[in-house]
């Protein structure tokens, strides 16, 4: 294939938003969508290749993945076996084990599966910034398509015709998967090759349709000026809150397809743009660029938490240096057949995969190795931990688990249910283990994720968008819930997300919030906190008419960082942990809004309160972590030792009543 620059250029704008956004410099909110421009041109430019050599007769399966693995393994690996010992001085035990974790995973190219399966929050949860090889689940969806796709482009053979009736139709059905089951299954939908191989499919048509396009210069440039117009809205009008991939994907992918489009067959203004030396340098140490800033953002992030814009750009200035040193040593070398010979490579990619399983699966053992800290291994702090049930029993989106089929603990006589969102999960857990140990029967877990008590409403618009489907699993569970056994309801929502936002530094105010009612009318400031206040009294009410007692637990105070950045030394020659709390003034003007409701509803309805305040707070500062065990694992979820103290209170108040 003749050697285009503009592609080189087009890798730029696919590297540089995705560097920006991974950095605090955070001015393109959407520079994640660097990554589907990715998939399209690799897409396009593997495809192109193979379809030739099979036109030709020259293809080799051998011949491929040898090139494949030339180029993409031995920087990947050389990337993963610097930053070994770089976070053995400063990561703690758990996340050194975890790093060890997905190391395996990227060695064996399902980086997108473990992803997928040990981050339930997601691409975008802040606690992503503790996974330094986050960023190879895109590398391994290409590595999966790169296996599938020689066999399947050989099977088809030389037809035009039969290329494009079979990869339009593989394309489609993959798009509509992502577009049906995004919304229910976001994290699935975001790392896996079946959701996202009609990203890679989009350039595998147009490498089949290009050649019997003629374009002239101006239609050229009008065709690529469109498809920068939809990558550059992407980019900058995306933002960790848009469904993705969803439809929105096609945004960045349709404008990479038509710039590409647009690229060939002509000369033109935009083409000469993106063939400019600067950009095709950057992308041409683009796969480098792209593999090794992650780990060296995450690396300063962990030393600096706070994200200092110097700090920021220092990243980016070594990214940019230890990529081009990649790219000029490592990358490029090695692709050079005449000083690497295929058997020099081969032996050095098996030493290289035997030397990062073997350190890795000592490290998995050992667990991340904490013997590493020169003091006391016990003043570590203990890993926060989520509920094992949190994936099986508390669920999300529109096709959420019914609740008839909601999970039920330890004991089929239900006395008990926990109702409300994923601040309910850990709560359920540790309550259904207390009641286990006093022989109280079971426990019905009602939750559901970034779902507010939205009996009287559709949804919030703002500070936080909320789903319509909300309305109907608050009121499933409600008819639910009158028809069991469960004679005392725990109710907990995280209503200071609701009403002032998730970002605490945000903090919204009243007068933000914005609510669709049932009749899809839209209120706003004063309207819509009352319609949420009167809501939330309602299905209480509803629940005190059928005899239930009820029980609501205070907001818990929530931090501005995960947990685990802020709770563990910066490095293992530290002499002493650091001080970490939240102020109680803080947590109190938070959830002003939230206490209103409350009082409003005791007011109103009998019911109990569960204090947290008077739980982890004292007169000033709020705990986060109590005899060396912490309260949370991420920025605003109770852990199980968290719970478990909320637990322990709620018990003994029911006992005490």
């Amino acid at each position: 294939m003749t050697y285009r620059p503009e592609i080189d250029g087009l890798r730029a704008l696919a590297i540089l938003p995705v560097l920006f956004f991974h950095s605090s410099i955070s001015f393109m909110p959407g520079g994640f969508v660097g990554v589907d421009i990715f998939f399209v041109i690799s897409g396009f430019l593997i495809s192109s290749i193979i379809f030739a050599e099979i036109n030709k007769g020259s293809f080799s399966f051998y011949n491929f993945w040898l090139r494949r693995v030339r180029r993409l393994l031995p920087a990947s690996m050389a990337m993963v076996l610097t930053f070994i010992p770089l976070f053995a001085f400063i990561f703690p035990p758990h996340i050194f084990e975890d790093f060890f974790n997905s190391a395996i995973a990227n060695t064996f190219f399902a980086s997108n599966i473990w992803f997928w399966r040990d981050n339930p929050g997601g691409y975008f949860n802040p606690e992503v910034e503790l996974k330094p090889l986050l960023h190879t689940w895109s590398l391994s969806v290409e590595e999966q398509f790169y296996f599938l796709f020689p066999f399947l482009a050989f099977v088809i053979g030389k037809s035009n015709r039969l290329r494009l009736i079979i990869f339009l139709s593989l394309t489609f059905v993959s798009l509509l998967l992502s577009i049906y089951l995004t919304p229910a299954f976001g994290v699935a939908s975001f790392y896996l090759l079946p959701t996202r191989g009609w990203e890679l499919g989009l350039g595998v048509l147009l490498a089949i349709i290009l050649k019997k396009i003629r374009l002239n210069s101006f239609s050229g440039a009008l065709i690529s000026l469109f498809g920068l117009a939809l990558i550059t809205y992407s980019i900058f009008f995306f933002d960790d809150e848009t469904i993705f991939p969803y439809y929105n994907a096609l945004y960045p992918c349709l404008g990479t397809v038509f710039l590409i489009l647009g690229f060939s067959n002509n000369e033109n203004a935009i083409k000469t743009f993106f063939s400019n030396f600067v950009f095709v340098f950057i992308g041409k140490i683009s796969y480098s660029l792209y593999l090794w800033h992650w780990p060296i953002f995450i690396f300063f992030f962990w030393i600096f938490p706070e994200k200092p814009l110097s700090i920021s750009f220092l990243a980016i200035i070594l990214s940019f240096l230890i990529s081009f040193l990649s790219y000029r040593f490592i990358e490029n070398p090695l692709r050079n057949k005449d000083k690497f010979p295929t058997k020099k490579i081969l032996y050095l990619v098996i030493l290289l995969t035997l030397l990062i399983l073997g350190i890795s699966s000592i490290g998995k053992l050992k667990d991340g190795f904490p013997e590493r800290y020169i003091f006391s291994e016990n003043t570590v702090p203990n890993f926060g931990k989520s509920s094992p049930m949190r994936l099986k029993c508390h669920t999300e989106g529109p096709n959420y688990l019914n609740p008839r089929e909601s999970c039920v603990y330890f004991d089929e006589d239900v006395n008990l249910s926990v109702f409300g969102d994923s601040h309910s999960v850990e709560v359920a857990y540790t309550l259904a283990e207390n009641l286990l140990l006093i022989s109280q029967g079971g426990l019905n877990h009602l939750t559901i994720s970034g779902c507010p008590p939205a009996h009287d409403f559709l949804k919030i618009i703002k500070p936080i968008a909320t789903n319509t489907f909300c309305h109907s699993w608050i009121i499933e569970s409600l008819d639910h819930i009158l028809k069991s056994k469960s004679q005392t309801i725990i109710i907990n929502f995280r209503h200071n997300g609701y009403l002032k936002g998730v970002d605490i530094e945000k903090d919204f105010s009243q007068e933000d919030l914005t609510i669709i009612d049932k009749d899809s009318n839209i209120l706003r400031g004063d309207s819509a906190f009352n319609l949420y206040k009167s809501s939330f009294l309602n299905l209480i009410n509803v629940l005190r008419k059928n005899g239930k007692r009820i029980v609501l637990i205070e907001p818990f105070p929530e931090l501005d960082l995960p947990i685990n950045e802020i709770a563990f030394p910066k490095s293992i020659f530290s002499t002493k942990m650091p001080e970490i709390y939240i102020e109680k003034e803080d947590y109190l003007k938070r959830s002003n809004l939230t206490f209103q409701i409350i009082e409003e509803i005791k007011k109103n309805v009998e019911v109990d309160v569960i204090k947290i305040s008077d739980i982890f707070c004292d007169d000033k500062l709020c705990k986060l972590k109590i005899d060396g065990n912490l309260l949370y694992f991420d920025d605003n979820h109770l852990s199980l030792y968290g719970a478990d103290i909320v637990s322990k209170k709620i018990l003994n108040e029911l006992i005490a009543k």
